[in-house]
């Protein structure tokens, strides 16, 4: 795991395309994160994001959460406004479950576990023909853990608590 870290390093160094970037912030976000890391891995994680558009879903998912976390009031309302005006735009012209789910993630944190999954059943009612969202739905007692698992990991990061 260590060496992999190293080589990303290296990797950085090299190759400078945002797609690239992403891929290697990302999987070391991971790994640190593996490593117990937390706060190196959430340092990669925003890395990550930062290097998608930016009106993309995750990213403005990441920035929400993060004002969220860093009790950021006000950065963390601009951007939950911003992902769903940017969800609801993308939705309202074609159905994309992985823009329904960054919205259900959205409204997990902002709103809480009966919303998110109240518009998650929405979302299986509109396309019942999408298996992943009915899944999730079917499923949602562990999907709603796995979101609080995640809250807490990043929310106990040294540089983000209180």
């Amino acid at each position: 795991m260590l060496r992999a870290l190293s080589l990303s390093d290296s990797l950085l160094r090299i190759d400078t395309t945002r797609a690239n970037r992403w891929h290697c912030y990302y999987h070391r976000a991971v790994a640190l994160s593996w490593l117990g890391r937390v706060e190196e891995s959430m340092a990669n994680s925003e890395k990550a994001c930062l290097c998608l558009p930016e009106d993309y879903p995750d990213r403005l998912l990441f920035m929400a959460s993060k004002g969220m976390i860093e009790q950021q009031k006000d950065s963390a309302r601009f951007y939950f406004a911003r992902l769903f005006a940017v969800c609801d735009s993308a939705l309202n012209k074609k159905f994309d479950e992985n823009v329904a789910i960054a919205k259900m993630k959205g409204i997990y944190l902002r709103d809480g576990k009966e919303r998110a999954r109240a518009f998650l059943a929405e979302q299986v009612k509109a396309h019942p023909e999408n298996t992943q969202l009915r899944s999730m739905l079917d499923d949602w007692a562990d999907i709603a853990n796995g979101f609080e698992q995640e809250r807490t990991m990043h929310s106990k990061s040294p540089s983000t608590s209180p």
